[in-house]
């Protein structure tokens, strides 16, 4: 469930930030728009005051020859009169970007050295006709070689603001004077472009927040309602084991009074059942506790055989009309370890009673009882059902059972394996297995010696 969770939100989150950089984007794409535009417009308005001023001082025309350096000898070059210009020279310094404005520069060239300066007002008259459709302000400045205003004229507020658009062009090719724009954005204009856009975005926003938390709301609720019922379920089990455990103490005290050969079997009988379903709940609640609460082991001397040994005296009762074979190697004799008997036993019955259970009749168990290291290894060998390989993953997973054929399907509950993990875990130790299906399974568990 958290991972989902986690999954969700991290889906959610990438999406808004998505979202977000699209909405930069076209805003930034809008900004672009707006500073082309007033670029133009004000290459525009330079050059109609250009042609304004030009018109009434024809007399100072002078004829201009333009060809390519490679085709001017240095003779023909000597014979000419007047300024040389380097076209290429002006196009990498960003004064002219062609030859309709290196003809305009030229233009320039010969009204300032006639003295006769760009008129302001002209070009912020010429301007606001080109940018009519914009709500927006500017502030013109003319400037000299030198970087000393010359002459200004708009909004002087604008200047040194943040969020302008500048925008600087030089007055004829020998750079003696500067113009500059600085251009106020219209947040309006852009910001009603947009309007459908930010709603949108609004509206998807709003959405996914709220099933977001509509979704942290119902996790939380069910986590609740699982933690009462799981506190609920551990005190209904936990209470079932009080009448068996009276009921082996009530047989046990029979059995001692008891003659009868034929009622004591019986007994006996009545109290490993009782004790086998003692354990099953046992099993239920340390599952169902996991790792919230830790497992109190009374650990005394044990010998592994001798654990081994009474597993499956109990397992043989339980299931003695199955045939099969069991075999323990015992490996180590009279090596012992620290562990909890009662505990311990659980493990090896859970493990003895999957082989007999997922294996046809005259299933073979082989048991090994060995010490490697500072460890105890203890191996159940069977030649059953084995798992398929996509099955393995989940195989110690709570309330998880390996799915089989209709026939081969057994009672259970699927707690058996979790429960000795978390024994074994308990125990310091470890625990694996390999399988093969058709040809059987090997688990072995490792605890430590001391």
């Amino acid at each position: 469930m958290r991972k989902e969770l986690l999954f969700t939100v991290f889906v959610s989150v990438a999406f808004i930030f998505l979202q977000a950089f699209w909405i930069v984007r076209m805003y930034q794409r809008y900004e672009e728009q707006y500073t082309e535009q007033v670029n133009k417009a004000f290459l525009d308005a330079i050059g109609k005051e250009v042609e304004l001023r030009f018109r009434y001082v024809e007399e100072f025309k002078t004829p201009i020859l333009i060809k390519s350096a490679g085709c001017v000898s240095e003779k023909e070059r000597a014979g000419y009169k007047g300024d040389t210009i380097d076209l290429v020279l002006l196009k990498q310094n960003d004064i002219v970007r062609n030859v309709s404005e290196f003809l305009a520069q030229l233009e320039q060239d010969e009204l300032l050295s006639n003295r006769i300066f760009p008129v302001l007002p002209v070009i912020d008259s010429l301007l606001r006709e080109e940018l009519s459709g914009l709500k927006t302000d500017h502030y013109l400045s003319l400037y000299d070689k030198e970087g000393k205003m010359v002459d200004s004229l708009g909004n002087t507020s604008l200047r040194g603001e943040r969020r302008v658009i500048k925008i600087r062009e030089a007055i004829g090719t020998k750079g003696l004077l500067y113009m500059q724009i600085e251009s106020k954005l219209p947040y309006d204009a852009i910001l009603s472009k947009m309007f459908y856009s930010l709603l949108v975005f609004a509206l998807i926003i709003t959405f996914v927040v709220g099933c977001l938390i509509h979704q942290l709301r119902v996790i939380s609720q069910k986590d609740e309602l699982l933690e009462r019922r799981e506190v609920s379920v551990n005190g209904i089990v936990h209470d079932l084991k009080s009448p068996l455990n009276a009921l082996v103490t009530l047989t046990g005290w029979l059995m001692e009074t008891e003659s009868d050969f034929r009622k004591k079997e019986l007994m006996a009988e009545v109290i490993k059942r009782a004790g086998h379903q003692a354990a099953q709940i046992e099993s239920i609640l340390v599952c169902a506790r996991g790792t919230a609460q830790p497992i109190v082991l009374n650990k005394t001397e044990i010998n592994p055989e001798e654990i081994v040994q009474a597993a499956i005296d109990d397992i043989c009762v339980e299931l003695k009309a199955k045939p099969h074979s069991i075999e323990v190697i015992n490996e180590a004799p009279g090596l012992t370890c620290p562990a909890d008997r009662g505990y311990l036993e659980n493990v090896m019955k859970n493990l003895i009673e999957n082989a007999l259970k997922y294996a046809d009749d005259g299933v073979k168990i082989q048991i090994e009882i060995t010490k490697i290291s500072q460890e105890i290894q203890i191996k159940v060998i069977d030649n059953g059902w084995g798992i398929a390989p996509k099955y393995q993953k989940k195989l110690f997973n709570q309330y998880y059972q390996v799915p089989r054929e209709a026939l081969r399907m057994q009672k259970g509950y699927g707690i058996g394996l979790a429960y000795v993990r978390h024994i074994i875990r308990a125990h310091g130790g470890k625990i694996q297995f390999k399988s093969r299906e058709n040809e059987g399974s090997v688990f072995t568990f490792y605890i430590p010696e001391k």
